[in-house]
Order: C-alpha cells, then sequence, then structure tokens
C-alpha cells in the first residue's frame, strides 16, 4: 500500500498536472503487466485445480488417491476420457509408483506444458472439465453460497452434468471442425 500512497501524493502535489506527463514507454511496462496477469491466471487456475481435486477426486480428504478413487473423480467432474486414458495419466502422475496421488502430482499434470501431443490430448479434457466446472460455481456463487454447494439436490447435480456434457460435446464437434 505504500507505494500506492506515494503515487498520490505526487500527483496531487502536481496539482492535477499528471495528466500531461509523458505517457509510459511502450514495451518494459506492458510485458511486465502481461506476466503478472499470467501470473494471477495461473494462480486461479491452480486454486480451481486444487478445489476440484478437493472436491471430485479426493473428496474424504485423506491426501492419498489410488486409482479407483482417481477415476471416480474424473468421472464426477465429467471428464471425457476413457478407463485407459486415465489410468495413462495416474500411471504418470505416480513418479514413485506407490500406487498413490497427492493433490500436488495432479495440479502439476494439469498445469505442465507438455511437448507430446499424447499428454496434451489426455490433459485437455480435464482442464477443460475443471474451467466449466469452476465457471459454473463463480456464475452460481451469488445465487448459491458456496458453503450450501454441499446441499445441491441430485436434480441439481443432474442438471449441471447435462449441462456439462452438452458443452464438452459441443467442443468436441468444434475441434474436430477444425481437424
Amino acid at each position: 500500500s505504500n507505494g500506492t500512497d506515494a503515487a498520490t501524493t505526487t500527483t496531487t502535489t502536481t496539482g492535477g498536472g499528471g495528466l500531461d506527463a509523458p505517457p509510459p514507454k511502450k514495451g518494459g511496462h506492458r510485458r511486465k503487466k502481461s506476466a503478472q496477469d499470467e501470473m494471477m491466471l495461473l494462480k486461479s487456475e491452480q486454486e480451481a485445480l486444487e478445489k476440484a481435486f478437493d472436491q471430485y477426486i479426493d473428496p474424504d480428504g485423506n491426501e492419498d488417491v489410488d486409482v479407483e478413487e482417481w477415476q471416480l473423480g474424473l468421472e464426477k467432474l465429467n471428464v471425457q476420457l476413457n478407463e485407459a486414458m486415465s489410468r495413462r495419466i495416474f500411471a504418470f502422475m505416480d513418479k514413485d509408483k506407490s500406487g498413490y496421488i497427492e493433490r500436488n502430482d495432479f495440479v502439476i499434470f494439469c498445469t505442465s506444458k507438455f511437448d507430446t501431443e499424447e499428454l496434451q490430448a489426455l490433459q485437455m479434457p480435464i482442464l477443460e472439465s475443471v474451467r466449466i466446472q469452476n465457471l459454473h460455481n463463480r456464475t452460481h456463487s451469488n445465487l448459491m453460497n458456496a458453503q450450501l454447494s454441499q446441499d445441491w439436490t441430485d436434480y441439481d447435480m443432474d442438471l449441471l452434468q447435462q449441462e456439462m456434457a452438452s458443452a464438452m460435446n459441443t467442443m468436441v464437434d468444434s475441434m474436430k471442425e477444425e481437424l
């Protein structure tokens, strides 16, 4: 907050002449902002991923998720991946081959920039589902308090699932058209 106070004092002392100040040089200033925005975006995406993991993949909060819990979680999140693909992701995340993954493994997998198309193809459906879920949570948070989300009826959940499924199908179809 110290920096902003200093900025306001300078404007007031110049008597509003700050408007005549030359515009900031192009380049440096802009780039800094977009990097900052990207950091914010990454942070919010990371939070969305953590929330999705806690809510769907590890609802009992025991921190260790086995492959069955993982697949059930992806199903609940409505991720469009078949069993073989979801097992591949699990094996990829389970670096120490313990048979368990943790929230951090999930976040790292989802936020990594992969070179191989195969890994990107495995990553995308998860990210899309988390984004849809997050969007839905945000748009409804003013209507339904986040704390009440446990009290959703089966009807609400079915509706949400249908919405997500149709959104996914629409995206898949448009992707197919592009290919």
